[in-house]
């Protein structure tokens, strides 16, 4: 007896509750991979190595990003559609790492409660692995895993790639519409600090704003 689609997605939604990450292959093409690392080269070329806050002396990184937040609205419906669960986009992140750089163990913050990682592009055929509670993954390009960052500890090594080794990282952060942190949504209280982003009188161009005036048919 064949299951039905329902079943089958609330089983996937139950995997990622259980086990807090998914290996997804083609999450991004080609095309749009290498753009995104390249826009982050671009920026390297420019500014040179610097910390983000979080690793010190990374290549670039991209942050609340128009470009990244396009994509981020066309992983929502589908990340959607594999889960079975209505979601809400909260922010977009991405970085260029390159030999030295390492992540320590850690969790995320609330409105990282359901994520995709995706691998961008990289060079020297060397694969740096990010690890999910103690397991290694070597993403191919394109590549991603959903996992659920607020639960699970996860970690890079310290890169030892070759001189001159670069490697993207992008990473699109949601919510579920229905859980305890569904007030994340569009990641307002980290754009906008100083505002009262509680009350609903802040309009913020976000994805889920420009959604709304113009919706995907």
């Amino acid at each position: 007896m064949k299951k039905s689609e329902q079943q089958i997605q609330q089983t996937t939604f139950d995997i990622l509750n259980q086990s807090g990450y998914l290996y997804c292959k083609d999450v991004m093409s080609k095309d749009i991979y290498q753009y995104l690392t390249h826009a982050m080269l671009r920026k390297h070329a420019h500014t040179g190595f610097y910390s983000d806050g979080q690793i010190d002396n990374i290549m670039a990184h991209i942050d609340h990003d128009n470009s990244l937040e396009t994509i981020h609205e066309q992983i929502w419906p589908k990340l959607e559609t594999i889960l079975g669960i209505e979601l809400y986009p909260t922010y977009t992140y991405a970085r260029l790492y390159s030999p030295g750089n390492y992540m320590t163990k850690h969790t995320d913050r609330p409105a990282c409660e359901i994520s995709v990682t995706v691998q961008l592009g990289r060079s020297h055929n060397y694969s740096w692995p990010i690890y999910m509670a103690g397991k290694p993954y070597y993403l191919a390009e394109g590549d991603g895993l959903i996992y659920t960052g607020c639960d699970i500890p996860h970690w890079r090594d310290i890169c030892t790639g070759p001189e001159g080794y670069y490697s993207g990282q992008a990473f699109f952060h949601f919510v579920r519409a229905d859980g305890d942190y569904a007030c994340e949504r569009g990641d307002l209280a980290a754009r906008y600090p100083d505002k009262d982003t509680k009350s609903g009188g802040l309009y913020v161009n976000n994805v889920l704003d420009v959604l709304e005036v113009f919706p995907y048919n």
